[in-house]
């Protein structure tokens, strides 16, 4: 079966990056550039994610604000958190909300870790 993944990233060349690593180990991914585009893919009907890639500081709505609101309505899809700003406010606020953070810059290697890590694979 696979696997569904959503990433949001403002940054065209590092969801592009993202994208790319992730169709090449087969997922499909659908991508959105901003935290209002993060919600409104989440809020379609019929669809059935199993992890939401994010960067934290986008235009409109951040990652984590659009985490909080996940959480809220009790879903509990995976959620991995990309920030270049790891302070600790940020990665208290991700831990709280149930999301594993990782920090700009990465590798493409750590990123399959941490995906393969939240959806036990």
């Amino acid at each position: 079966m696979t696997r569904h993944v959503l990433i949001a990233e403002d940054d065209a060349d590092m969801r592009a990056l993202v994208a790319l690593t992730l169709r090449r180990d087969g997922y499909f991914v659908e991508e959105v550039r901003d935290g209002w585009a993060l919600l409104a893919s989440l809020e379609a009907p019929n669809i059935l994610l199993d992890l939401v890639i994010t960067d934290i500081r986008m235009p409109g709505l951040s990652g984590l604000d659009v985490v909080e609101r996940i959480r809220t309505k009790s879903e509990s899809v995976p959620v991995i958190v990309m920030t270049a700003f790891g302070d600790e406010e940020a990665r208290a606020t991700a831990t709280r909300l149930g999301a594993v953070l990782i920090d700009k810059p990465f590798s493409m290697d750590a990123l399959r870790t941490a995906v393969c890590h939240v959806l036990r694979e």
